[in-house]
């Protein structure tokens, strides 16, 4: 019963073909990571008995995982940690909408969340955004004007949030700049079509997005390419995905480097669930999957992780894909080769489980999988769910300022409901063997971009030296990411020579002055006290605080450096205050930086 759509390919392999289907698949695997899936959980997510497949979502970043849910008067979300537990009780049940919604999307990026959908009786997209992983939420402003759309589905890459929709038989697409709406563009031109799909996909100056759609009154599903840089579609018409001699619909779609996979269902009576390849730059037909009868997968959902692999996860018989897939819950992974790489993630041999929902997404290289089914013991309006732990990545553009006189550490979020952050210091004072590497801290949350370390002063030490910092991200097995480059501050001590008895007030010129690109200030002062010395640029503003401590009678030097300062004038104060509030002394002097 089983046959091939395209009836110009052979339905048997030769040996030969087999060898080489073989040979590609483990090349492939090599250089691809090993999966990490880690056990089921049944989460505490209930979603309800009125509601259908299309209608449950996910997306999850650092925050932690995003779902949606719609119901039948309602739309809600709930964030889930990678545990499967809503345990922010604020965020368990939150409704989004308390009347009936149509197709509600969710995506976004490490910082920002968004859900797309539309109100049932309204004639415009309603879009929302949250900044701090779904604890409250904004509405985009204004929404874009439509009639009666559906089908809804949106994409978040580079920075923008991509949406395409079905009205009237049209399929339309509009992209959000975090300002404003871009000019709603036709997918489909004059086509009819329906269920329309969208994946985007962003490489360096590569900058797509794709769509899929079931082109009305055929057996024929059609994609197409939207060049985002360029604000153009790279061909003038849709193309053909697929076609096949019964009737057929899109189920979903992945890309990967240099190819698309589009999975479909065909027959009119019997459910038969099978891809087709194609090459990206031609449209030039690769292969076709035998047909795999009673499938359950209505519809496939596809996910990007950082190394630029594309996911999507089906449910088999055991006969897809020539026999690759195993029975139960699979995850395909683009290889970039025009085959694609399997691995079982969930399998019951002797039952045969009805996925209700079924849905992916990923952050960082990690894979989330979110599902219903009916299995016996299993509570089939709860979702279930698995991720596949890979190392977390390295956190990027990690630098340091600085706050208050302290360290400040700064870095992009990463993505990662199971990721927390490590920082370590390194403390190696002037005419000191280099000192060994600590661990300040390993619980930084993986929502937070910055750190602030308050048990260091870069200036108003009683020493000299440098201060340097790195991290890494871990997760909960624990798995490592790889530590960062270093982040180097010099502190500045302040030196008390003279011991002695000290009876005047005074600030010495610094020397050397001119100077490039420090300095050593000297001054003393004749009674205990508090002491503060700063340098302020020629408008009056503070750039250095050197002291601000209580100090004892004697002569003290300090070192200023002016490395991240631009040449020019500057003016350096000092102000002292006997402890018991009796004199108040103060001193101005002028110096030169030149570069």
């Amino acid at each position: 019963m089983l046959a091939k759509i395209n009836s110009q390919k052979a339905i048997n392999y030769s040996v030969k073909q087999i060898a080489i289907l073989i040979v590609i698949l483990l090349s492939s695997a090599i250089f691809s990571q090993a999966p990490n899936w880690t056990t089921i959980k049944e989460t505490n997510v209930f979603t309800g008995t009125e509601f259908t497949q299309p209608d449950v979502d996910i997306f999850t970043n650092g925050y932690g995982n995003h779902v949606i849910i719609k119901r039948k008067t309602e739309l809600k979300y709930f964030r889930m940690n990678a545990n499967g537990i809503a345990t922010d009780s604020a965020q368990i049940e939150s409704y989004l909408e308390s009347t009936p919604v149509v197709s509600p999307s969710i995506s976004g990026d490490a910082s920002n969340l968004y859900i797309v959908y539309r109100n049932y009786e309204a004639t415009t997209l309603t879009a929302k955004v949250s900044t701090n992983g779904g604890s409250s939420w904004d509405y985009i402003s204004p929404n874009p004007s439509n009639s009666n759309s559906s089908q809804i589905e949106s994409v978040m890459s580079n920075g923008k949030l991509h949406v395409v929709y079905e009205v009237s038989g049209l399929i339309k697409y509009r992209n959000w700049n975090g300002t404003y709406w871009s000019s709603e563009k036709s997918v489909s031109n004059s086509e009819i079509g329906y269920f329309p799909r969208i994946i985007a996909w962003y490489l360096g100056s590569v900058d797509r997005v794709y769509f899929l759609y079931d082109k009305a009154n055929s057996n024929e599903g059609r994609w197409r390419e939207f060049n985002v840089a360029n604000n153009s579609w790279v061909t003038s018409s849709p193309q053909t995905a697929f076609t096949t001699s019964d009737y057929s619909s899109p189920t979903g779609f992945m890309v990967d480097n240099s190819y698309i996979f589009f999975y479909y269902a065909i027959g009119s009576t019997d459910h038969f669930f099978q891809y087709t390849i194609r090459r990206k730059t031609d449209n030039l037909h690769i292969d076709d999957s035998f047909a795999e009868p009673y499938n359950q997968t209505y519809k496939t959902f596809s996910t990007t992780t950082a190394n630029n692999v594309s996911h999507t996860v089906f449910f088999s018989e055991g006969q897809l894909l020539d026999g690759v897939a195993e029975y139960g819950l699979n995850r395909a992974k683009g290889n970039g080769s025009g085959t694609s790489d399997i691995d079982l993630v969930f399998t019951n041999p002797d039952l045969s489980p009805i996925f209700e929902v079924l849905n992916i997404s990923s952050s960082g290289n990690d894979v989330h999988v979110i599902w219903l089914d009916n299995l016996p013991g299993h509570n089939q309006y709860k979702l279930r769910y698995i991720y596949d732990d890979q190392a977390p990545l390295t956190p990027t553009n990690f630098t340091g300022t600085t706050y208050n006189n302290h360290p400040k550490l700064t870095w992009s979020l990463i993505n990662g409901p199971d990721v927390v952050y490590e920082i370590h210091r390194k403390v190696s004072p002037l005419g000191e063997p280099a000192g060994t590497w600590q661990l300040l801290t390993d619980n930084v949350s993986a929502s937070t971009s910055s750190y602030v370390d308050n048990g260091f002063e870069i200036t108003g030490q009683h020493r000299e030296g440098f201060v340097e910092y790195k991290m890494r991200a871990k997760d909960l097995q624990p798995i490592f990411s790889a530590f960062t480059g270093v982040v180097s501050y010099s502190y500045y001590g302040v030196n008390k020579i003279n011991f002695g008895s000290v009876k005047e007030f005074s600030l010495s010129q610094n020397y050397p002055n001119p100077f490039n690109p420090s300095t050593v200030i000297s001054y003393s002062i004749p009674f205990e006290g508090s002491v503060r010395l700063r340098v302020f640029n020629m408008l009056g503003e503070t750039v250095s605080e050197l002291v601000n401590q209580t100090q004892t009678a004697g002569e003290y030097q300090t070192t200023f450096d002016a490395g991240n300062l631009a040449s020019g004038m500057y003016f350096y104060s000092i102000e002292a205050v006997s402890s018991d509030g009796s004199q108040n002394l103060k001193e101005v002097k002028k110096m030169l930086l030149q570069k």
